[in-house]
């Protein structure tokens, strides 16, 4: 019998564990994981991990916007089933109703870029019962949430009893690394490529940038009225999210900044902002805060590459702050992919 194929992934955030996921349970390949970080040391595991397929400069009418709709509609309906089929919940995954709020107009469903595959979806407009003080416009829906780190934490554990190989490495370049997996022994046969912002290196793809997105942590205050929102003031997106762990405030999407340290003044406007929005939770305090850098490209790159090494590489990153809303649905699509390729080298 041949030996199965073996497939080497980069990255180990919710987009190469999603792929791994998915290969490994067909039982046709052998996979390894190369990541410099694994949880709870990613950036997957720091973010906030609700569902909503949204990528900025994307355009709406295009064949890419359709594969973004396509992706989160998949992943929605996956965290979905995954939720429903684990009584003790082991993947942390919750349902909640995101608010997107407006003190200046009033919105209309198609506000929602992805109203198309939202579940729940309404707008209320001008009903002062219905919404925050301050706030003459509000469109909801349902959407999954997670704890990222138990997540991921669940996600490891199910690749790990199928045999996935994990190998603590910062990549280089994709040739380095197959030389040196070769001198081990070990033949690659593809390599999936979901390095995020480090593709920039690897991958030598100057349209990848960061977008610093800054975070800031409070305890979880479950009497609030919303589970999660979102809100555009003044050309401010806030948004604050009530997790059964935490709540986390936002509101800060600073391109080509590769700063990991936040600024006091940065913290102190995502807060005043939220509380603003929110004026109960001027009644906590502020536990931490730090600034996540968004693998942020004009479009998600999801394709084969028969240039960049010896062996075939599929690429999946640039997702921007979307990861969590699409990592199901390119994971289909890279092994899709994956098999064409496999399956044309054997011509």
């Amino acid at each position: 019998m041949a030996d199965k194929p073996h497939i080497v992934i980069l990255g180990a955030g919710v987009m190469g564990m999603a792929v791994a996921y998915r290969l490994l349970q067909t039982g046709a390949y052998k996979v390894s994981v190369v990541s410099e970080f694994f949880s709870p040391g990613t950036l997957s595991d720091r973010s906030v991990g609700i569902w909503g397929p949204y990528l900025p400069g994307v355009d709406k009418t295009g064949s890419e916007f359709q594969r973004v709709l396509q992706w989160g509609a998949e992943t929605k309906t996956e965290m979905i089933r995954l939720m429903q089929k684990s009584p003790q919940n082991d993947w942390g995954i919750y349902i909640s109703q995101v608010w997107m709020l407006s003190a200046n107009k009033d919105y209309a469903v198609e506000d929602c870029p992805y109203h198309s595959i939202c579940d729940n979806l309404f707008v209320v407009n001008n009903d002062p019962t219905s919404l925050p003080p301050g706030f003459n416009s509000g469109l909801s829906y349902a959407a999954p949430q997670v704890i990222p780190v138990r997540y991921l934490k669940h996600l490891t554990q199910k690749v790990l009893e199928l045999g996935c190989k994990f190998v603590r490495k910062h990549v280089e370049t994709v040739n380095s690394l197959l030389a040196e997996l070769e001198k081990e022994g070990t033949k690659t046969d593809l390599v999936v490529n979901c390095l995020g912002l480090g593709s920039r290196s690897v991958a030598g793809d100057t349209t990848l940038e960061p977008v610093r997105g800054v975070l800031v942590k409070y305890p979880p205050v479950p009497h609030l009225l919303f589970r999660a929102f979102e809100c555009l003031v003044e050309g401010e997106e806030t948004y604050a999210v009530f997790r059964p762990d935490c709540t986390l405030l936002g509101g800060t999407a600073i391109k080509g900044d590769w700063t990991k340290q936040n600024k006091p003044e940065e913290v102190e406007s995502v807060i005043k902002r939220n509380i603003k929005m929110i004026p109960d939770l001027a009644k906590y305090e502020h536990i931490s805060d730090w600034s996540g850098l968004r693998p942020g490209r004009p479009n998600v790159r999801l394709e084969v590459d028969m240039s960049l090494a010896k062996v075939p590489v599929i690429h999946n990153y640039g997702h921007g702050g979307a990861g969590w809303s699409l990592h199901w649905g390119c994971a289909s699509n890279v092994q899709e992919l994956l098999v064409q390729c496999l399956s044309q080298a054997k011509l």
